[in-house]
């Protein structure tokens, strides 16, 4: 899931415009094709849009808030969930698995 974790760095910019976490995005660039495509697709706009209209992440002291319910600290700071990469690469799975079976019952 290296695509979601460089989706934190594209929020964390968005949020702080840190130049560092800028220059992390440039990861994406080692990732594998697929994984690109759902940067580009679902991970970077989910990241650019909450990052932008989150509150200052950089200002919160997390160790506090560990304890904390993970929907109510969201809510507080307007971050949305992000896309759930587990739903994502199932459907991925039963769309391969109907092209394959497509493809196996297609007239030669």
């Amino acid at each position: 899931m290296r695509e979601g974790e460089v989706a934190l760095k594209a929020f964390e910019f968005a949020n702080t415009l840190l130049p560092m976490t800028g220059l992390s995005v440039f990861a994406a660039a080692t990732l594998k094709t697929k994984e690109k495509e759902r940067f580009a697709s679902t991970y970077l706009p989910w990241a650019l849009r909450n990052g932008l209209r989150a509150k200052e992440v950089i200002n919160v002291y997390w160790e506090e808030e560990l304890e904390r319910d993970v929907e109510d600290l969201r809510r507080e700071l307007g971050v949305e969930p992000p896309p759930d990469l587990r739903a994502i690469r199932k459907a991925e799975r039963e769309e391969r698995r109907r092209a394959k079976i497509a493809s196996a019952s297609a007239p030669p």
